[in-house]
């Protein structure tokens, strides 16, 4: 299925360009589950898999129990979202405001669980 960013028009959207393949990708994996679990009600995860095969995707999946029902995964096998977002190195991630407007581009691996992307997110959900 097609995926759009209008689609998550009035969620705060973290969208995470990534791949199975990417070893810093699979390092922040898990904190990204972790801040959604913080923010379950208030936060979407898009993350966008450059990878060649779906059913890599869907073992790497596996391989970490699941992901929750607010943490969605495309799989862009003709990397067009480079073209929309001019993706440059992986994982490459965008977080985009409840009305669509990007608030900030971080480029390489992050700890999205750390005490100051909790703080981070935290004044974005209370922003409301």
């Amino acid at each position: 299925n097609e995926v759009a960013l209008k689609d998550y028009r009035g969620k705060l959207l973290l969208v995470n360009i990534w791949a199975t393949w990417c070893a810093p990708c699979v390092k922040e994996f898990p904190s990204m589950k972790r801040l959604l679990e913080k923010f379950p009600n208030d936060l979407v995860i898009l993350a966008v898999s450059y990878d060649r095969q779906r059913e890599d995707i869907d073992a790497f999946v596996k391989a970490f129990g699941g992901i929750p029902p607010s943490f969605h995964i495309a799989w862009d096998k003709e990397k067009r979202t480079t073209d929309v977002f001019g993706t440059d190195v992986l994982p490459e991630t965008y977080i985009i405001s409840r009305q669509g407007r990007l608030i900030r581009k971080i480029a390489g691996e992050a700890t999205w669980d750390e005490p100051m992307a909790i703080e981070f997110f935290q004044d974005l959900v209370n922003a409301k």
